[in-house]
């Protein structure tokens, strides 16, 4: 490319600017950027980015993707290209001129680093890569420049970083317009909007990363969205040496590790089986106002070292009293309704014999074996009928119940406070505290225990991982001066979460039509439950006011804002539900369709539908045609060494690449959901 203009339009007005290319870069301009230190080598401490546009053709009957323009931005100045062989040589250029080397690195951040680096890693001569599971690379180092994923620092797509961003003025210019299912290659021309595009992806990028050095260097900058909080928290327990010495006294051996594997299960997210795929007016809805942190404020843990006991006749005697790691074995169990949420999930029984099955929940069985917290224990008996002599204890590990470490609580509160106080004020600034308020729960149940993942640039097959050596990792996490928190605190968080969704449950009974982790939709028509929640709420509020730490913020300088009360959100005119993340409803009295389905676009899935019959074709057998569906599916082709594609008499030099393809989406049910629903239909009619 030679020197270019492009006119962009962006946050204050028109602005025309330089796009350079390898040759014309004025490398001159950066000879004096700051340098900064850690982790024993310097880093240019300044902001950089990377990014690339690829396109998707049938080739040989196979899907290949390949790269058509690169784009670079350096503080404020971008650079592109249309080949890897430029891109190549103006790495090059870039280690002379800023005389990069081991110790003397510059970082380079790609918005989604997996993406870009399967395109480039055959191009480069890679050094080292951290990545948290096959192909989804953290960063990678080559010969002086370390790439970094910005998308793993923000945890938001490129365009809400941008808008979340104070002095972001190249915002992120709409991918609906640029067409993704353009063919272009190295050649096409591209117009102004089309390099504007391109330009602001780096540019922008830029400017987000320009405000997180406001607070930090690039040698300090964590590696992702949670290491912000890591670090905070970290630091505020250091505080008190006796949250390591209690973290030390209860660590996990092996077997108890594994058993926390087993035992950790997320949210409660499912449709009652009477309502599924049925349009229904009027559904109520109610949202438990920020679960986790309401959780880990307010209830009880596992906080000294778990005890095995040996067999008991009597369980009851410990899940009334202690936090219980139990392995469970239950014989010939059923749940007392078919009408609401069943509790027990397949996926979590490690032995299922003679089951019947609620898409994926248990009704019914002859025998089912799982390892559970006692607040699972509780709830499958308050839900299940099952006699006590139809449950076997295999295994059986107490542990004292107790609050988190109040510094632990203190920084959420902190955080909390400060959210609610921004409510309607800075969006920026509450956008912050909002997300660290999000982090607290990925931090709390991370793995302590990982296998190192692999990769070699020359195999066909470049990714493996390691096997995992449990007790020398535990040894390893344990040892770490940096660890500070018990893997078995993030089990319990789902827990303790799961059973404040159930004292909603309980509270509609079988009038429930769905719910999703802090949230339950109801049938409500006469306002019967009303009373039950404000009581619920009052118990709530009682024990945040009682806490002896702040459970709760101020908003708009008088209102209380209670950690974990149960709010309103509103009442849906139609609602109806396919089963768990699959619902779709109409509210307002607006005509506008509104759907949350797994793997399909909100926007685009509801506007198609809207067009076909509104709610009405949110039903099995619907087809949202991939022109539509917002849905895309990814085909890896790994190779060891570029290669020239030969595309209609153009040359392309390409590599190991992405396939991206748009694909169709069928709404359907599983056959056993399918076969469930109308069995239960048969039941219903026959009073059974």
């Amino acid at each position: 490319m030679d020197v270019k203009f492009v006119t962009i339009d962006t946050k204050i007005g028109k602005r025309t600017e330089p796009i350079y290319n390898k040759d014309s870069f004025p490398f001159e301009k950066f000879t004096f950027m700051p340098v900064c230190y850690g982790h024993g080598k310097g880093y240019y401490n300044v902001p950089c980015a990377f990014d690339i546009e690829s396109t998707t053709i049938m080739y040989n009957d196979n899907p290949i993707g390949f790269m058509y323009i690169w784009q670079f931005c350096l503080i404020d100045t971008v650079c592109m290209g249309r080949t890897w062989e430029e891109f190549v040589e103006f790495i090059d250029l870039l280690r002379e001129k800023l005389e990069l080397s081991n110790m003397k690195q510059l970082v380079i951040y790609v918005h989604y680093l997996p993406f870009e680096f399967q395109f480039f890693r055959n191009f480069l001569k890679i050094d080292k890569i951290f990545a948290k599971d096959k192909r989804n690379v953290i960063k990678a180092s080559t010969q002086g420049i370390e790439f970094r994923c910005s998308y793993a620092l923000s945890n938001m797509s490129l365009d809400k970083f941008c808008k979340n961003t104070k002095n972001c003025v190249y915002q992120k210019m709409s991918g609906d317009d640029f067409d993704y299912k353009k063919v272009r290659t190295p050649s096409t021309l591209l117009n102004n909007d089309e390099l504007g595009y391109c330009y602001c992806d780096v540019r922008g990028l830029c400017e987000c990363l320009q405000e997180k050095l406001e607070d930090d260097t690039i040698a300090s900058i964590p590696m992702t969205s949670t290491g912000y909080l890591r670090r905070d928290v970290r630091q505020a327990m250091g505080t008190n040496s006796k949250n390591r010495e209690r973290m030390l006294k209860s660590q996990l051996n092996e077997t108890l590790y594994i058993m926390c594997k087993h035992a950790s299960r997320g949210g409660n997210t499912h449709a009652n089986p009477l309502y599924s795929t049925e349009i229904l007016d009027g559904v109520k809805s109610k949202d438990k106002k920020s679960s986790y942190p309401a959780s880990m404020m307010l209830d009880l843990y596992p906080m000294s070292k778990f005890i095995q006991i040996g067999r008991t006749e009597n369980i009851l005697e410990y899940t009334s009293e202690y936090a219980c790691l139990m392995d469970m074995a239950f014989y010939n169990i059923q749940v007392k309704s078919l009408k609401i949420i069943p509790y027990i999930p397949k996926a979590k029984c490690y032995k299922v014999l003679g089951a019947r099955i609620d898409n994926g929940r248990i009704i019914s069985a002859q025998e089912i074996r799982m390892v559970i917290t006692d607040i699972d224990f509780n709830i499958i008996l308050e839900q299940y009928d099952i006699s006590m002599s139809n449950i076997e204890c295999t295994s059986l590990y107490i542990s004292k119940y107790g609050h988190l470490s109040k510094e632990f609580r203190l920084k959420l509160s902190e955080y909390f406070v400060k959210k609610c106080e921004l409510e309607n004020g800075d969006k920026y600034v509450y956008g912050k505290f909002k997300n660290k308020i999000n982090a607290f729960f990925g931090m709390m149940l991370t793995d302590i225990c990982n296998g190192e993942v692999l990769y070699n640039e020359s195999s066909e097959t470049p990714w493996s991982n390691s096997d995992i050596d449990i007790p020398d990792a535990l040894n390893r996490y344990y040892n770490s001066r940096n660890a500070f928190l018990s893997y078995q605190h993030g089990i319990w968080v789902t827990a303790n979460a799961r059973k404040a969704l159930q004292d909603g449950l309980n509270i509609v009974r079988e009038d429930v039509v769905y719910c999703d982790t802090d949230s339950v939709k109801y049938i409500d028509y006469d306002g019967i439950y009303d009373k039950a929640f404000y009581a619920l709420n009052e118990s709530i509020k009682e024990r945040c006011e009682n806490s002896d730490v702040q459970a709760f913020g101020i908003v708009d300088g008088h209102k209380k804002a209670y950690l974990g009360i149960w709010e309103n959100d509103g009442v849906y005119d139609k609602f109806v539900t396919m089963g768990a993340k699959k619902y779709a409803y109409l509210v307002d009295g607006k005509p506008d369709l509104h759907i949350t389905v797994a793997g399909l676009s909100k926007e685009k899935g509801a506007k198609y539908l809207d067009t076909i019959g509104g709610i009405e074709a949110f039903k099995k057998g619907t087809v949202i045609p991939k022109s539509h569906s917002g849905r895309t599916y990814a085909t890896y082709n790994d190779v060891t060494k570029p290669y020239i594609l030969n595309l209609n008499g153009e040359e392309i030099m390409t590599a190991s690449n992405i396939a991206v393809l748009d694909c169709e989406y069928t709404f359907g049910l599983s056959s056993e959901y399918d076969t469930y629903l109308e069995e239960l239909a048969r039941l219903i009619k026959f009073n059974c």
